[in-house]
């Protein structure tokens, strides 16, 4: 069970990066970034406004390098549902890295290719320029090292054009210890 309350999205602001803040049951709102480049903001802001302020500054230091945002447009915000893949608590314990391989899953019987690139023993982001529909459930193939990884994955974000975050679905221990193996590797 998710520990949020209240979530908003802005889509692929900052080089097709999404910014994310969320109301937790204590009443603070936190921040963090999606896309090729992560992160995650540990201070906890108290204030919708400010947590959204915060998150797009974070976005520009962060992504560009810049020290403030310099955005002419408003900043638009769409909320999103804080149940579908959004707990700062997963987020914390399925540490990411980048790892590119290919991957094929089947959607009501149709097989797609794409490529993942960023992977956790959580799920992963998997570039294609057809996502799958948000909650989507397919059923992924791809490899880990000499490990043939079969599971399934529900899709909790997704950008047309761009790619989609999937969450595994029982993932198997050997499998899920051969993407533990790469992280740890990786770690090296």
């Amino acid at each position: 069970m998710s520990n949020l309350l209240l979530a908003h999205r802005q889509k692929a602001h900052v080089l097709k990066h999404d910014l994310y803040v969320a109301q937790r049951t204590d009443g603070n709102w936190h921040v963090w970034i999606e896309g090729k480049k992560p992160i995650q903001h540990e201070t906890v802001f108290t204030d919708q406004v400010e947590a959204k302020r915060a998150a797009h500054s974070l976005a520009h230091c962060h992504l560009e390098g810049k020290p403030f945002c310099d955005c002419t447009a408003e900043s638009l915000w769409e909320p999103v549902r804080p149940d579908v893949g959004i707990s700062f608590a997963e987020r914390r314990h399925a540490k990411r890295f980048n790892h590119s391989c290919e991957i094929q899953w089947q959607d009501q019987g149709i097989l797609t290719i794409g490529r993942i690139e960023n992977l956790s023993a959580g799920g992963a982001f998997i570039e294609t320029l057809n996502p799958a529909p948000e909650g989507s459930v397919l059923k992924l193939s791809f490899q880990v090292g000499s490990a043939d990884v079969e599971t399934k994955g529900q899709v909790i974000h997704q950008r047309p054009n761009y790619g989609m975050g999937v969450r595994f679905l029982g993932l198997r221990p050997p499998d899920h210890a051969a993407i533990a193996n790469l992280l740890d590797a990786e770690d090296d």
